[in-house]
Protein backbone atom coordinates (compact mmCIF):
# COMPACT_ATOMS: atom_id res chain seq x y z
CA UNK A 1 0.00 0.00 0.00
CA UNK A 2 1.31 3.43 -0.90
CA UNK A 3 1.10 6.51 1.28
CA UNK A 4 -1.84 8.64 0.05
CA UNK A 5 0.16 11.87 -0.31
CA UNK A 6 -2.35 13.63 -2.60
CA UNK A 7 -5.24 12.69 -0.30
CA UNK A 8 -3.38 13.97 2.75
CA UNK A 9 -2.45 17.23 1.01
CA UNK A 10 -6.07 17.74 -0.03
CA UNK A 11 -7.29 17.12 3.53
CA UNK A 12 -4.67 19.41 5.08
CA UNK A 13 -5.50 22.19 2.62
CA UNK A 14 -9.18 21.84 3.59
CA UNK A 15 -8.30 22.27 7.27
CA UNK A 16 -8.90 18.59 8.05
CA UNK A 17 -6.59 16.41 10.09
CA UNK A 18 -5.96 13.32 7.92
CA UNK A 19 -5.49 11.10 10.98
CA UNK A 20 -9.04 11.85 12.24
CA UNK A 21 -11.66 9.24 11.41
CA UNK A 22 -14.00 11.75 9.76
CA UNK A 23 -11.33 13.28 7.47
CA UNK A 24 -11.86 12.57 3.79
CA UNK A 25 -10.46 13.53 0.41
CA UNK A 26 -12.86 12.04 -2.11
CA UNK A 27 -16.30 12.60 -3.61
CA UNK A 28 -18.34 10.22 -5.73
CA UNK A 29 -21.68 10.23 -7.50
CA UNK A 30 -23.82 7.23 -6.53
CA UNK A 31 -26.81 6.34 -8.68
CA UNK A 32 -29.18 3.67 -9.90
CA UNK A 33 -31.43 3.82 -12.90
CA UNK A 34 -34.97 2.51 -12.46
CA UNK A 35 -34.09 0.44 -9.38
CA UNK A 36 -31.12 -1.30 -10.98
CA UNK A 37 -27.81 -2.09 -9.36
CA UNK A 38 -26.24 0.77 -7.39
CA UNK A 39 -23.37 2.38 -9.31
CA UNK A 40 -20.71 4.95 -8.49
CA UNK A 41 -18.99 7.40 -10.81
CA UNK A 42 -15.81 8.93 -9.44
CA UNK A 43 -12.34 10.05 -10.44
CA UNK A 44 -9.12 8.89 -8.82
CA UNK A 45 -5.46 9.46 -9.50
CA UNK A 46 -4.86 5.83 -10.36
CA UNK A 47 -7.92 5.23 -12.56
CA UNK A 48 -9.25 8.58 -13.73
CA UNK A 49 -13.03 8.75 -14.20
CA UNK A 50 -14.59 5.33 -13.79
CA UNK A 51 -17.86 3.58 -13.15
CA UNK A 52 -17.98 0.85 -10.55
CA UNK A 53 -20.49 -1.10 -8.55
CA UNK A 54 -21.30 0.45 -5.20
CA UNK A 55 -20.44 -2.76 -3.34
CA UNK A 56 -16.89 -2.70 -4.76
CA UNK A 57 -16.53 1.00 -4.07
CA UNK A 58 -17.60 0.53 -0.45
CA UNK A 59 -15.13 -2.29 0.02
CA UNK A 60 -12.30 0.04 -1.04
CA UNK A 61 -13.36 3.41 0.43
CA UNK A 62 -14.53 4.37 3.90
CA UNK A 63 -17.85 6.19 3.58
CA UNK A 64 -17.80 9.16 5.96
CA UNK A 65 -21.01 10.88 4.90
CA UNK A 66 -23.75 10.40 2.33
CA UNK A 67 -25.82 13.27 1.03
CA UNK A 68 -28.75 11.60 -0.69
CA UNK A 69 -31.49 13.07 -2.84
CA UNK A 70 -33.79 11.72 -5.51
CA UNK A 71 -33.85 13.40 -8.89
CA UNK A 72 -36.23 13.00 -11.77
CA UNK A 73 -33.86 13.33 -14.71
CA UNK A 74 -33.70 12.18 -18.33
CA UNK A 75 -32.20 8.67 -17.97
CA UNK A 76 -30.92 8.51 -21.57
CA UNK A 77 -29.20 11.89 -21.24
CA UNK A 78 -27.60 10.75 -17.97
CA UNK A 79 -26.36 7.42 -19.40
CA UNK A 80 -24.87 9.26 -22.39
CA UNK A 81 -23.21 11.77 -20.06
CA UNK A 82 -21.72 8.99 -17.89
CA UNK A 83 -20.29 7.25 -20.95
CA UNK A 84 -18.66 10.54 -22.06
CA UNK A 85 -17.07 11.05 -18.64
CA UNK A 86 -15.84 7.47 -18.18
CA UNK A 87 -12.22 7.00 -19.10
CA UNK A 88 -11.15 10.63 -18.71
CA UNK A 89 -7.85 10.96 -16.88
CA UNK A 90 -7.41 12.48 -13.42
CA UNK A 91 -6.63 16.19 -13.30
CA UNK A 92 -3.54 16.42 -11.07
CA UNK A 93 -2.87 20.01 -12.17
CA UNK A 94 -6.30 21.06 -10.94
CA UNK A 95 -5.55 19.54 -7.53
CA UNK A 96 -2.34 21.55 -7.34
CA UNK A 97 -4.24 24.71 -8.33
CA UNK A 98 -6.94 23.93 -5.74
CA UNK A 99 -4.32 23.55 -3.03
CA UNK A 100 -2.69 26.85 -3.98
CA UNK A 101 -6.09 28.59 -4.01
CA UNK A 102 -7.22 27.14 -0.68
CA UNK A 103 -3.86 28.14 0.85
CA UNK A 104 -4.39 31.70 -0.49
CA UNK A 105 -1.27 31.57 -2.66
CA UNK A 106 -3.43 32.26 -5.73
CA UNK A 107 -6.95 33.69 -5.81
CA UNK A 108 -8.20 31.93 -8.95
CA UNK A 109 -7.30 28.44 -10.14
CA UNK A 110 -6.03 28.84 -13.71
CA UNK A 111 -3.96 25.66 -13.56
CA UNK A 112 -6.54 22.90 -14.21
CA UNK A 113 -8.25 24.13 -17.38
CA UNK A 114 -8.56 20.72 -18.98
CA UNK A 115 -12.03 19.32 -19.59
CA UNK A 116 -10.52 16.03 -20.78
CA UNK A 117 -9.26 15.47 -17.24
CA UNK A 118 -11.43 15.61 -14.13
CA UNK A 119 -11.06 15.48 -10.34
CA UNK A 120 -13.79 13.91 -8.22
CA UNK A 121 -15.19 17.40 -7.48
CA UNK A 122 -15.36 18.22 -11.16
CA UNK A 123 -17.34 15.06 -11.89
CA UNK A 124 -20.04 16.22 -9.46
CA UNK A 125 -19.97 19.87 -10.61
CA UNK A 126 -20.18 18.74 -14.25
CA UNK A 127 -23.17 16.54 -13.36
CA UNK A 128 -24.92 19.53 -11.80
CA UNK A 129 -24.24 21.71 -14.82
CA UNK A 130 -24.69 19.23 -17.67
CA UNK A 131 -27.58 17.13 -16.33
CA UNK A 132 -29.35 19.38 -13.81
CA UNK A 133 -28.76 22.61 -15.78
CA UNK A 134 -27.51 24.49 -12.71
CA UNK A 135 -25.03 27.21 -13.63
CA UNK A 136 -22.24 26.92 -11.09
CA UNK A 137 -19.53 28.67 -13.04
CA UNK A 138 -16.02 27.31 -13.40
CA UNK A 139 -15.68 23.73 -12.03
CA UNK A 140 -11.99 24.38 -11.29
CA UNK A 141 -12.97 26.80 -8.51
CA UNK A 142 -14.65 24.20 -6.27
CA UNK A 143 -12.92 22.36 -3.46
CA UNK A 144 -14.26 19.46 -1.39
CA UNK A 145 -16.14 21.59 1.11
CA UNK A 146 -17.80 23.84 -1.47
CA UNK A 147 -18.81 20.74 -3.46
CA UNK A 148 -20.41 19.34 -0.30
CA UNK A 149 -22.33 22.58 0.16
CA UNK A 150 -23.77 22.30 -3.35
CA UNK A 151 -24.92 18.75 -2.58
CA UNK A 152 -26.57 19.94 0.63
CA UNK A 153 -28.32 22.75 -1.27
CA UNK A 154 -29.61 20.21 -3.79
CA UNK A 155 -30.95 18.07 -0.96
CA UNK A 156 -32.67 21.08 0.65
CA UNK A 157 -34.17 22.11 -2.68
CA UNK A 158 -32.34 25.44 -2.84
CA UNK A 159 -32.02 25.15 -6.61
CA UNK A 160 -35.76 24.66 -7.06
CA UNK A 161 -37.43 21.69 -8.74
CA UNK A 162 -34.87 19.76 -10.77
CA UNK A 163 -36.05 17.67 -13.68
Amino acid sequence: MTFPIIGWLIMLAQGMKPWNKDANSHRALQYSIMGSTQWVLDSTGSDGVRESWLIGFESHYKIVERIEFDLDIDKNKFVTWVSRQSGKKYDYLDVIGDLLRVLNIISFNKIGRNYKRLTCNEVFISFCQDILNIDLGDPDQYDLLSTDEIARKLKRGDYGHIS
